[in-house]
């Protein structure tokens, strides 16, 4: 999954004036990060954050134990956590809709 997340979204972003910035995250289902790229103000510290959940193989999921200090830039990362969680239901979802159409149409069907 990738999921981009931009700085307009942050108050402290719209604070300093700084709302020119977005964070990617690329991860698995299973909530391991791939790879990141974040453009904008502060990206040095952001990135740090996300090296160190990758070296020490540390889900997103975890990542919703992580409670900024507001405002701060850092609030990127748990609205990224959310869209992820927000993009699994999602899919789920679509999944579950088949399934249930695909039983409707089995129980209709007249051998």
């Amino acid at each position: 999954l990738v999921i981009k997340q931009y700085f307009k979204n942050i108050s402290s972003a719209q604070i300093q004036g700084e709302t020119t910035g977005i964070l990617k995250l690329i991860v698995r289902n299973n909530g391991i990060i791939l790879g990141a790229s974040i453009f904008g103000a502060t990206a040095g510290e952001l990135i740090n954050i996300i090296a160190l959940a990758m070296s020490q193989n540390i889900s997103i999921q975890k990542l919703t134990n992580l409670h900024p200090i507001n405002p701060t830039y850092s609030e990127i990362l748990v609205q990224a956590v959310q869209a992820w969680s927000q993009q699994r239901l999602n899919k789920k979802h679509h999944l579950q809709e088949f399934l249930e159409n695909f039983f409707h149409f089995r129980r209709d069907w007249n051998f």
